[in-house]
């Protein structure tokens, strides 16, 4: 797989050595959107440039907008949508937090892209909602850092 012009690099799909049988890992990507950013743009490419063998790959958005979703038709790749309809200290968005964590649990890895999802799920999410690996970047300033404790505690 190349990336850009002269970055190249290949991935392979995960393997049991024991029985030589690939084996499939199942990646989460999640964004606040599919609106056209750096951000939204890094999260689609890289879950259209896993390889369908050894990778099942969704992507999980807080709000389903955005024309970058087309990129990610016809892929095989699950969109999985959880839109809090009043924010995070709604009702409704605790109801979408405690729905997520319960869907993540069946992921090998889970890659936050966005500081609300950060917030949400970020490097947190191994201990508290039972994930494997987690990729996250770190947006987190100090203001914010005790909604992360506190999005991290309802929803374990």
């Amino acid at each position: 797989m190349t990336l850009g012009n002269s970055s190249s690099f290949e991935v392979q799909a995960p393997c049991d050595q024991a029985a030589a049988r690939p084996v499939v890992r199942r990646v989460f990507h999640l964004i606040d959107s599919f609106n056209v950013g750096g951000t939204e743009t890094q999260a689609v490419e890289l879950a259209r440039r896993l390889p369908a063998t050894g990778y099942e790959v969704t992507v999980g958005c807080l709000k389903r907008e955005g024309t970058l979703e087309d990129r990610l038709q016809g892929t095989g790749i699950a969109i999985r949508e959880f839109r809090s309809r009043g924010g995070i200290d709604s009702p409704s968005g605790l109801r979408q937090l405690l729905r997520m964590s319960w869907f993540l649990r069946s992921f090998d890895i889970v890659h936050t892209h966005d500081l609300w999802s950060n917030l949400m799920f970020g490097k947190d999410g191994e201990e508290h909602h039972r994930i494997r690996a987690t990729v996250a970047k770190r947006f987190t300033s100090s203001a914010v850092k005790p909604m992360a404790a506190v999005a991290a505690g309802i929803a374990h």
